[in-house]
């Protein structure tokens, strides 16, 4: 209609023409071939949404996240059990003078059964609803940019802090390696750099969804032997 048209001319004769070329390219990068016509009002469509949406849009968008909010502070309730028994599951050293007590063991191993995933899942999740709700899709250069700057930095920062104060046993040489990877709990950091850095390729290519499971299995198989 009128409104909408005269919407995509000032989209175009404003800084957001490079936005909007950026929309179709990465659309054709999707398809290999050049969009239809029919694909490209699809496109100029979405891109007027994003750029002026409805206050049922804005609504829609907000509840997209409602999940996550809900699931957040569950898994932060899981972390903070698991981590508060963990001495009587094996998974930390206990004290001598505190006796077993089996049933915390329980408690632990019930608190970790799917902390670790879910976590992992949120921030895929979150990163999926980046790309194909609000439209950022990174290139694999500001990918690895972005994710060293938010994940390996602090990783490292404060891995130097917990071997000063906390764990200065090892050798210079042991001590760089084991701020590399991850000090203490910080492993996760690393781990999480990696998976978005392998799920890059699956996500930004046309793909056999029968290819896509074959290749998550092969990596769920190799993380356990």
């Amino acid at each position: 209609n009128g409104d909408q048209s005269e919407k995509f001319i000032s989209i175009l004769t404003t800084k957001k023409l490079e936005e909007f070329n950026t929309a179709i390219r990465n659309k054709i990068a999707e398809n290999i071939v050049l969009p239809s016509t029919e694909t490209l009002a699809t496109i100029v469509e979405s891109f007027l949404r994003k750029e002026n949406p409805t206050p049922a849009q804005k609504e829609e968008i907000r509840k997209n996240l409602d999940e996550v909010s809900f699931i957040r502070p569950i898994l932060i309730v899981l972390l903070v059990v698991f981590h508060s028994f963990a001495i009587f599951s094996g998974a930390w050293h206990k004290p001598d003078g505190i006796e077993a007590v089996p049933a915390y063991g329980w408690v632990a191993r019930a608190a970790y059964a799917i902390m670790l995933e879910c976590f992992v899942f949120v921030s895929g999740y979150l990163w999926a609803y980046q790309r194909e709700t609000l439209g950022r899709r990174d290139n694999l250069y500001k990918l690895i940019i972005g994710k060293f700057n938010r994940l390996i930095i602090p990783c490292w920062v404060f891995g130097i802090l917990y071997v000063l104060m906390i764990d200065r046993s090892n050798s210079l040489k042991d001590s760089v390696l084991y701020v590399l990877g991850g000090a203490g709990h910080l492993w996760f950091l690393p781990m999480l750099f990696w998976c978005f850095l392998l799920g890059l390729p699956i996500v930004s290519r046309p793909r056999n969804p029968k290819m896509v499971m074959a290749f998550l299995f092969t990596l769920s198989f190799l993380s356990v032997i």
